[in-house]
């Protein structure tokens, strides 16, 4: 049988980051031929969709949005099929708007096929949220600046986003495995159909790394507003500790520390850089956590490093 790494199926038909063709071939894997799908925030449908292809090659679903005006155009998109429902709704992790709640009013299956969720933020609290339904495939996004090591749970509707690894750690309490990483989304295979798959290597830290491409190298973090912050204060190569970079004036890919040390300084003497001297980083990133931590200890680590087991 031939092994394979799943980020080397990256195939847009309306996704951003090869999610298409990932998902495809796990479902080819998996024998899932046709099902259903719910997709949230759903945008119009299209733009940046991981499951319209789905819906184009006659599978049902579900797409939720938020906001009213990308909502108009889902909705006059689908008005006319009996087989893709959409919803207008800002998802939360409990009460009358949760996942549970708003998909028990449609006619889905418990163990519905796909689930995709990207909103920006609350992401690892809906999927928490989520227990009365069972998709076989979870596709989520995560913070991407932070490392691999380091677990961060945002404060609910917050803005910052969770880490791969608390993703992955809750994927793995709610009985699924990492099947791929690629830099932005977790994909999750529910753990009864993991062994259809045939990875060449199934620990976290191999997905994470093999699917990274960017981030910030271990020394920034990023919330979706564009607020860069240091991440370990012993990281920083001058006495000041606490320094809060902008995105609009330090782009990701200019974040190494020589240059943006050189950058920074050209924004003190213009005036344009701020710095909330009070709060270290550490304790920015606490106050806006439900949970932050970074794991440096060898015996906690290695299980990182380990091969898939299939548990229970």
């Amino acid at each position: 049988m031939n092994k394979y790494n799943l980020i080397d199926f990256r195939k847009n038909h309306f996704s951003q980051f090869g999610e298409d063709g990932i998902v495809e071939k796990i479902l080819s894997e998996c024998r899932i031929d046709g099902g259903w799908f719910v997709e949230f925030g759903a945008w119009d449908g299209q733009h940046l969709s991981n499951t319209r292809w789905l819906a184009d090659n006659g599978w049902s679903g579900i797409f939720i949005e938020g906001d009213p005006g990308r909502y108009s155009v889902l909705e006059d998109t689908y008005r006319k099929s009996d087989r893709v429902h959409t919803c207008e709704a800002m998802v939360t992790a409990s009460g009358p708007s949760s996942l549970d709640s708003i998909l028990a009013s449609t006619p889905i299956p418990k163990d519905f096929d796909v689930l995709s969720v990207d909103i920006d933020g609350n992401d690892y609290h809906v999927w928490e949220g989520l227990v009365e339904y069972s998709p076989k495939v979870v596709i989520i996004e995560s913070n991407a600046t932070f490392p691999f090591n380091v677990e961060f749970i945002q404060r609910e509707n917050d803005c910052l986003g969770s880490s791969a690894l608390s993703l992955y750690q809750l994927g793995c309490k709610k009985g699924y495995s990492l099947a791929c990483y690629n830099d932005i989304n977790c994909i999750f295979v529910r753990e009864d159909l993991f062994s259809y798959l045939s990875l060449i290597e199934s620990s976290y830290a191999f997905l994470f790394h093999l699917g990274r491409h960017g981030g910030s190298g271990g020394f920034f973090v990023s919330d979706y507003k564009g607020v860069w912050d240091w991440l370990l204060p012993q990281e920083i190569g001058w006495g000041y500790n606490d320094i809060r970079i902008p995105a609009e004036y330090i782009e990701p890919h200019q974040l190494g520390l020589t240059k943006a040390a050189r950058i920074l300084y050209r924004l003190i003497r213009r005036g344009r850089a701020s710095f909330p001297f009070t709060k270290s980083p550490h304790q920015i990133l606490l106050d806006r956590s439900h949970h932050y931590r970074i794991v440096q200890e060898s015996d906690e680590l290695l299980p990182l490093f380990q091969a898939h087991k299939k548990r229970g």
